[in-house]
Protein backbone atom coordinates (compact mmCIF):
# COMPACT_ATOMS: atom_id res chain seq x y z
CA UNK A 1 0.00 0.00 0.00
CA UNK A 2 1.08 3.18 -1.13
CA UNK A 3 2.28 5.83 1.85
CA UNK A 4 -0.05 9.25 0.82
CA UNK A 5 1.56 11.23 4.47
CA UNK A 6 3.41 14.33 3.29
CA UNK A 7 7.07 14.09 3.25
CA UNK A 8 10.23 16.58 2.90
CA UNK A 9 13.13 16.92 0.66
CA UNK A 10 15.70 15.09 2.64
CA UNK A 11 18.44 18.15 0.63
CA UNK A 12 16.33 21.24 1.35
CA UNK A 13 14.25 20.62 3.27
CA UNK A 14 11.34 21.56 1.09
CA UNK A 15 7.48 19.78 1.77
CA UNK A 16 7.13 17.72 -1.10
CA UNK A 17 4.22 15.37 -2.34
CA UNK A 18 3.98 11.49 -1.29
CA UNK A 19 4.13 10.41 -5.22
CA UNK A 20 7.42 13.11 -6.09
CA UNK A 21 10.53 11.30 -6.78
CA UNK A 22 12.40 14.88 -7.60
CA UNK A 23 12.41 17.95 -5.71
CA UNK A 24 11.26 20.84 -7.67
CA UNK A 25 13.43 23.66 -5.76
CA UNK A 26 17.10 21.83 -5.05
CA UNK A 27 16.60 18.90 -7.56
CA UNK A 28 17.12 16.21 -5.22
CA UNK A 29 16.33 12.55 -5.32
CA UNK A 30 13.20 11.67 -3.44
CA UNK A 31 13.55 7.98 -4.47
CA UNK A 32 13.83 5.11 -2.07
CA UNK A 33 17.16 5.14 -0.67
CA UNK A 34 17.34 5.10 2.87
CA UNK A 35 17.94 7.67 4.62
CA UNK A 36 21.04 6.58 5.77
CA UNK A 37 22.32 7.18 2.31
CA UNK A 38 20.88 10.70 1.55
CA UNK A 39 22.60 12.31 3.91
CA UNK A 40 25.85 12.25 3.10
CA UNK A 41 24.60 13.49 -0.82
CA UNK A 42 23.02 17.12 1.04
CA UNK A 43 26.51 18.93 1.25
CA UNK A 44 27.33 18.55 -2.24
CA UNK A 45 23.87 19.47 -3.60
CA UNK A 46 23.80 22.44 -1.86
CA UNK A 47 27.47 23.64 -3.11
CA UNK A 48 26.46 23.29 -6.67
CA UNK A 49 23.42 25.05 -6.05
CA UNK A 50 25.49 27.91 -4.55
CA UNK A 51 27.86 27.82 -7.69
CA UNK A 52 24.58 27.98 -10.30
CA UNK A 53 23.36 31.33 -8.88
CA UNK A 54 26.68 32.63 -9.01
CA UNK A 55 27.06 31.72 -12.04
CA UNK A 56 24.09 33.20 -13.05
CA UNK A 57 24.95 36.84 -11.51
CA UNK A 58 28.48 36.51 -13.23
CA UNK A 59 26.46 36.28 -16.28
CA UNK A 60 23.78 38.73 -15.45
CA UNK A 61 26.19 41.08 -14.65
CA UNK A 62 28.11 41.01 -17.93
CA UNK A 63 25.34 41.22 -20.24
CA UNK A 64 23.98 44.42 -18.22
CA UNK A 65 27.76 45.73 -18.28
CA UNK A 66 28.09 45.03 -22.12
CA UNK A 67 24.51 46.15 -22.56
CA UNK A 68 25.50 50.14 -20.61
CA UNK A 69 28.96 50.45 -22.64
CA UNK A 70 26.95 49.70 -26.04
CA UNK A 71 23.35 51.12 -25.57
CA UNK A 72 24.51 53.84 -22.92
CA UNK A 73 24.90 56.37 -25.40
CA UNK A 74 21.69 56.41 -26.95
CA UNK A 75 19.64 56.72 -24.30
CA UNK A 76 22.31 58.92 -22.12
CA UNK A 77 24.19 61.46 -24.65
CA UNK A 78 25.52 63.57 -21.36
CA UNK A 79 27.50 60.52 -20.40
CA UNK A 80 29.03 60.11 -23.95
CA UNK A 81 32.53 60.82 -23.35
CA UNK A 82 33.65 64.29 -24.58
CA UNK A 83 36.43 64.31 -27.20
CA UNK A 84 39.65 66.16 -26.34
CA UNK A 85 39.28 69.19 -29.31
CA UNK A 86 43.21 69.27 -30.83
CA UNK A 87 44.57 72.54 -31.20
CA UNK A 88 45.58 73.38 -34.55
CA UNK A 89 48.74 75.80 -34.78
CA UNK A 90 47.78 79.04 -36.54
CA UNK A 91 50.13 80.38 -38.79
CA UNK A 92 51.32 83.99 -38.88
CA UNK A 93 51.19 85.68 -41.58
CA UNK A 94 54.71 87.26 -42.31
CA UNK A 95 54.82 91.12 -43.23
CA UNK A 96 55.68 91.92 -46.84
CA UNK A 97 57.87 95.11 -47.36
CA UNK A 98 55.94 97.67 -48.24
CA UNK A 99 57.56 99.53 -51.53
CA UNK A 100 58.91 102.86 -51.76
CA UNK A 101 57.31 104.84 -54.52
CA UNK A 102 59.96 106.19 -56.85
CA UNK A 103 59.15 109.55 -57.37
CA UNK A 104 58.57 110.48 -61.26
CA UNK A 105 61.13 113.20 -62.51
CA UNK A 106 59.40 116.33 -63.79
CA UNK A 107 60.16 117.36 -66.68
CA UNK A 108 62.35 120.86 -67.58
CA UNK A 109 60.46 122.51 -70.49
CA UNK A 110 63.32 123.76 -72.46
CA UNK A 111 62.68 127.16 -73.67
CA UNK A 112 62.87 127.93 -78.06
CA UNK A 113 66.38 129.84 -78.56
CA UNK A 114 65.03 133.51 -79.93
CA UNK A 115 67.20 133.77 -83.50
CA UNK A 116 70.40 136.31 -83.79
CA UNK A 117 69.49 139.76 -85.34
CA UNK A 118 71.74 141.42 -88.00
CA UNK A 119 73.02 144.81 -88.41
CA UNK A 120 74.18 146.42 -91.65
CA UNK A 121 77.75 148.09 -91.41
CA UNK A 122 77.10 152.02 -91.49
CA UNK A 123 79.37 154.40 -92.06
CA UNK A 124 81.44 155.33 -88.93
CA UNK A 125 80.40 151.99 -86.94
CA UNK A 126 83.45 150.59 -84.97
CA UNK A 127 82.46 146.62 -83.55
CA UNK A 128 82.60 148.41 -79.84
CA UNK A 129 79.84 151.02 -80.60
CA UNK A 130 77.48 148.14 -82.48
CA UNK A 131 78.10 145.72 -79.19
CA UNK A 132 76.86 148.96 -76.81
CA UNK A 133 74.20 149.64 -79.20
CA UNK A 134 72.71 146.27 -78.93
CA UNK A 135 73.58 145.39 -75.22
CA UNK A 136 75.92 142.42 -76.04
CA UNK A 137 79.65 142.27 -76.12
CA UNK A 138 82.25 142.65 -78.94
CA UNK A 139 83.23 138.96 -77.59
CA UNK A 140 79.85 137.39 -78.49
CA UNK A 141 79.37 139.13 -82.29
CA UNK A 142 82.81 137.59 -82.75
CA UNK A 143 81.51 134.13 -81.85
CA UNK A 144 78.44 134.78 -84.49
CA UNK A 145 80.83 136.21 -87.41
CA UNK A 146 84.14 133.84 -87.44
CA UNK A 147 86.19 135.63 -90.13
CA UNK A 148 85.55 139.21 -89.75
CA UNK A 149 88.49 141.84 -89.16
CA UNK A 150 87.38 143.73 -85.94
CA UNK A 151 89.51 146.69 -86.84
CA UNK A 152 88.20 147.03 -90.88
CA UNK A 153 84.75 146.53 -91.05
CA UNK A 154 82.98 147.11 -94.51
CA UNK A 155 80.33 149.30 -95.18
CA UNK A 156 77.01 147.09 -95.80
CA UNK A 157 78.39 144.31 -93.98
CA UNK A 158 75.84 142.17 -92.49
CA UNK A 159 76.91 141.13 -88.93
CA UNK A 160 74.98 138.71 -87.27
CA UNK A 161 74.40 140.11 -83.03
CA UNK A 162 73.42 137.90 -80.77
CA UNK A 163 69.66 137.85 -79.63
CA UNK A 164 68.79 140.14 -76.92
CA UNK A 165 68.08 138.73 -73.64
CA UNK A 166 64.80 138.09 -72.18
CA UNK A 167 63.69 139.61 -68.93
CA UNK A 168 63.05 137.06 -66.68
CA UNK A 169 58.99 136.33 -65.93
CA UNK A 170 57.75 136.17 -62.20
CA UNK A 171 56.87 132.55 -61.52
CA UNK A 172 52.75 132.26 -61.54
CA UNK A 173 50.91 132.29 -58.09
CA UNK A 174 50.34 128.66 -57.39
CA UNK A 175 46.35 128.42 -58.02
CA UNK A 176 46.03 130.84 -60.81
CA UNK A 177 45.37 129.59 -64.09
CA UNK A 178 46.38 131.99 -67.07
CA UNK A 179 43.67 132.02 -69.37
CA UNK A 180 44.72 131.58 -73.16
CA UNK A 181 43.15 133.99 -75.21
CA UNK A 182 42.16 133.81 -78.88
CA UNK A 183 43.33 136.28 -81.57
CA UNK A 184 40.71 138.87 -81.49
CA UNK A 185 39.94 138.09 -78.41
CA UNK A 186 42.42 140.52 -76.44
CA UNK A 187 44.63 142.95 -77.30
CA UNK A 188 48.38 143.78 -75.65
CA UNK A 189 48.60 147.40 -73.98
CA UNK A 190 52.23 148.88 -73.52
CA UNK A 191 51.95 150.94 -70.04
CA UNK A 192 52.83 154.86 -70.45
CA UNK A 193 53.93 156.82 -67.94
CA UNK A 194 51.22 158.25 -65.81
CA UNK A 195 49.26 155.13 -66.16
CA UNK A 196 47.37 152.95 -63.46
CA UNK A 197 45.43 149.55 -63.88
CA UNK A 198 42.19 151.81 -63.31
CA UNK A 199 43.04 153.84 -65.64
CA UNK A 200 43.48 151.31 -68.37
CA UNK A 201 40.54 149.15 -67.40
CA UNK A 202 38.28 152.35 -67.77
CA UNK A 203 40.11 152.90 -70.98
CA UNK A 204 39.23 149.89 -72.53
CA UNK A 205 35.87 149.61 -70.79
CA UNK A 206 36.68 145.97 -68.68
CA UNK A 207 37.21 145.58 -64.74
CA UNK A 208 40.53 145.29 -63.10
CA UNK A 209 40.03 141.68 -61.65
CA UNK A 210 40.02 140.79 -65.31
CA UNK A 211 43.22 142.51 -66.17
CA UNK A 212 44.74 140.86 -63.24
CA UNK A 213 43.54 137.22 -64.26
CA UNK A 214 44.87 137.58 -67.89
CA UNK A 215 48.02 139.08 -66.52
CA UNK A 216 49.50 136.71 -63.41
CA UNK A 217 52.57 138.33 -63.14
CA UNK A 218 51.11 141.23 -61.50
CA UNK A 219 51.62 140.83 -57.59
CA UNK A 220 48.03 139.53 -55.71
CA UNK A 221 46.81 142.97 -54.10
CA UNK A 222 49.09 145.37 -55.81
CA UNK A 223 48.77 148.04 -58.29
CA UNK A 224 52.43 148.58 -59.16
CA UNK A 225 52.74 148.28 -63.16
CA UNK A 226 56.07 149.42 -64.86
CA UNK A 227 56.69 151.50 -67.80
CA UNK A 228 56.20 149.66 -71.12
CA UNK A 229 55.23 146.66 -69.41
CA UNK A 230 52.89 144.88 -71.77
CA UNK A 231 49.38 143.94 -70.54
CA UNK A 232 47.08 141.36 -71.74
CA UNK A 233 43.62 142.88 -72.15
CA UNK A 234 40.74 140.55 -72.73
CA UNK A 235 37.79 142.33 -74.59
CA UNK A 236 34.74 142.50 -73.21
CA UNK A 237 31.01 143.62 -74.70
CA UNK A 238 31.56 146.95 -75.30
CA UNK A 239 28.73 149.06 -73.88
CA UNK A 240 26.44 150.68 -76.51
CA UNK A 241 27.00 154.49 -76.67
CA UNK A 242 23.54 156.11 -78.13
CA UNK A 243 24.45 157.46 -81.58
CA UNK A 244 23.50 161.56 -81.78
CA UNK A 245 21.68 162.56 -84.89
CA UNK A 246 23.88 164.08 -87.40
CA UNK A 247 23.37 167.86 -87.79
CA UNK A 248 23.76 169.01 -91.30
CA UNK A 249 24.69 172.56 -90.38
CA UNK A 250 27.52 171.63 -87.71
CA UNK A 251 31.14 171.33 -88.29
CA UNK A 252 32.79 167.53 -87.66
CA UNK A 253 35.12 167.44 -84.81
CA UNK A 254 38.38 165.86 -85.93
CA UNK A 255 39.02 162.42 -84.23
CA UNK A 256 42.57 162.99 -82.77
CA UNK A 257 45.04 160.22 -84.36
CA UNK A 258 46.31 157.42 -82.17
CA UNK A 259 49.75 156.72 -81.45
CA UNK A 260 51.85 154.41 -83.49
CA UNK A 261 51.25 150.93 -82.40
CA UNK A 262 54.64 149.73 -80.58
CA UNK A 263 55.99 146.54 -82.29
CA UNK A 264 56.62 143.56 -80.42
CA UNK A 265 58.12 140.77 -82.24
CA UNK A 266 60.35 139.72 -84.09
CA UNK A 267 63.33 142.17 -82.59
CA UNK A 268 64.50 144.84 -85.05
CA UNK A 269 67.40 142.97 -87.45
CA UNK A 270 66.38 139.63 -86.33
CA UNK A 271 67.79 136.74 -88.51
CA UNK A 272 65.30 133.80 -90.17
CA UNK A 273 66.37 130.90 -92.44
CA UNK A 274 64.74 128.32 -94.74
CA UNK A 275 61.03 128.83 -96.68
CA UNK A 276 59.51 126.85 -93.72
CA UNK A 277 60.58 129.56 -91.23
CA UNK A 278 57.71 130.15 -88.68
CA UNK A 279 57.85 134.41 -88.99
CA UNK A 280 55.11 136.14 -86.29
CA UNK A 281 54.80 139.71 -86.92
CA UNK A 282 53.25 141.04 -83.31
CA UNK A 283 52.44 144.55 -82.32
CA UNK A 284 50.56 146.02 -79.05
CA UNK A 285 47.02 147.27 -79.41
CA UNK A 286 46.52 151.06 -78.74
CA UNK A 287 42.71 151.22 -78.59
CA UNK A 288 39.46 149.29 -78.60
CA UNK A 289 38.99 150.06 -82.46
CA UNK A 290 35.79 151.42 -84.11
CA UNK A 291 33.86 149.14 -86.54
CA UNK A 292 35.33 151.30 -89.53
CA UNK A 293 39.36 150.92 -87.93
CA UNK A 294 41.71 148.46 -89.00
CA UNK A 295 45.58 147.89 -88.43
CA UNK A 296 47.15 147.90 -91.53
CA UNK A 297 50.45 146.02 -91.66
CA UNK A 298 53.09 147.08 -94.58
CA UNK A 299 55.91 144.79 -95.54
CA UNK A 300 58.35 145.97 -97.89
CA UNK A 301 61.20 144.20 -99.93
CA UNK A 302 63.33 145.45 -102.59
CA UNK A 303 62.26 144.50 -105.97
CA UNK A 304 58.82 143.22 -104.20
CA UNK A 305 55.25 145.65 -104.51
CA UNK A 306 54.69 146.96 -100.98
CA UNK A 307 52.48 144.08 -99.20
CA UNK A 308 49.33 145.73 -97.66
CA UNK A 309 47.15 144.18 -95.08
CA UNK A 310 44.69 145.34 -93.02
CA UNK A 311 43.79 143.01 -89.75
CA UNK A 312 41.64 144.08 -86.28
CA UNK A 313 44.31 141.02 -84.62
CA UNK A 314 47.90 142.47 -83.50
CA UNK A 315 49.84 139.46 -85.11
CA UNK A 316 50.38 138.60 -88.72
CA UNK A 317 52.18 135.37 -89.48
CA UNK A 318 54.08 135.90 -92.80
CA UNK A 319 53.08 133.21 -95.33
CA UNK A 320 55.67 131.08 -97.46
CA UNK A 321 54.92 132.83 -100.75
CA UNK A 322 57.11 135.82 -99.65
CA UNK A 323 60.29 134.10 -99.38
CA UNK A 324 62.51 135.53 -101.42
CA UNK A 325 64.07 133.35 -104.61
CA UNK A 326 66.83 131.36 -104.31
CA UNK A 327 70.32 133.06 -104.88
CA UNK A 328 68.29 136.54 -104.72
CA UNK A 329 70.57 139.37 -102.58
CA UNK A 330 67.42 141.38 -101.51
CA UNK A 331 66.62 139.51 -98.53
CA UNK A 332 66.18 142.56 -95.96
CA UNK A 333 62.40 143.19 -95.18
CA UNK A 334 61.09 145.96 -93.45
CA UNK A 335 57.65 146.43 -91.76
CA UNK A 336 55.42 148.95 -90.28
CA UNK A 337 51.82 149.29 -88.78
CA UNK A 338 49.65 151.68 -88.56
CA UNK A 339 45.78 152.14 -87.47
CA UNK A 340 43.86 153.48 -90.99
CA UNK A 341 40.20 154.33 -90.93
CA UNK A 342 37.42 153.71 -94.29
CA UNK A 343 35.72 157.00 -95.17
CA UNK A 344 32.25 157.09 -96.59
CA UNK A 345 33.60 156.64 -99.95
CA UNK A 346 35.45 153.55 -99.19
CA UNK A 347 38.69 155.03 -98.89
CA UNK A 348 41.17 154.07 -96.15
CA UNK A 349 42.87 156.87 -94.77
CA UNK A 350 45.73 156.73 -91.87
CA UNK A 351 44.33 157.56 -87.89
CA UNK A 352 47.58 157.12 -86.05
CA UNK A 353 51.06 158.94 -85.59
CA UNK A 354 54.01 157.86 -87.51
CA UNK A 355 55.73 154.82 -85.85
CA UNK A 356 58.73 153.02 -85.78
CA UNK A 357 59.74 150.62 -88.77
CA UNK A 358 61.64 147.47 -88.04
CA UNK A 359 63.57 145.38 -90.57
CA UNK A 360 64.87 141.34 -90.51
CA UNK A 361 66.55 138.88 -92.66
CA UNK A 362 65.05 135.99 -94.23
CA UNK A 363 68.10 133.99 -95.64
CA UNK A 364 68.31 131.04 -98.30
CA UNK A 365 69.28 128.67 -95.20
CA UNK A 366 68.58 128.84 -91.53
CA UNK A 367 72.10 130.60 -89.94
CA UNK A 368 74.34 128.30 -88.04
CA UNK A 369 74.41 129.19 -84.50
CA UNK A 370 77.98 129.59 -83.02
CA UNK A 371 79.06 127.02 -80.28
CA UNK A 372 79.12 128.41 -76.57
CA UNK A 373 82.24 129.29 -75.28
CA UNK A 374 83.89 127.14 -72.80
CA UNK A 375 84.43 128.70 -69.87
Amino acid sequence: MTDLSPRTCPVCGTKVSAQATTCIICGASLGEEPEAEALPSRAPARRSQWLFWLAAVAVAALVLGTAYWLLGPLFFPQWAPVPTPTVTPTRTATPKATATPTPTPTETPTPTPLPPRAHQVQPNDTLSGIAVRYDTTVEEIIALNPGINPDALQIGQVLLIPPARPTPTPSPIPGTVTPTPTPGDYIIHVVAPGETLISIAQKYSVTVSLIRAANPEIPAGSDVIRVNQPLIIPLGTPMPTPTPTPNPYATPTPIPPYPPPPLLYPPDGAVFGGPDAVIALQWASVAVLRPNEWYELRITRPGMPTVRVRTRTTAYRLPADLFPPPGSQAREFRWEVRVVRETRSGNFITASEEGLTRRFLWLESPPTPAPSPTP
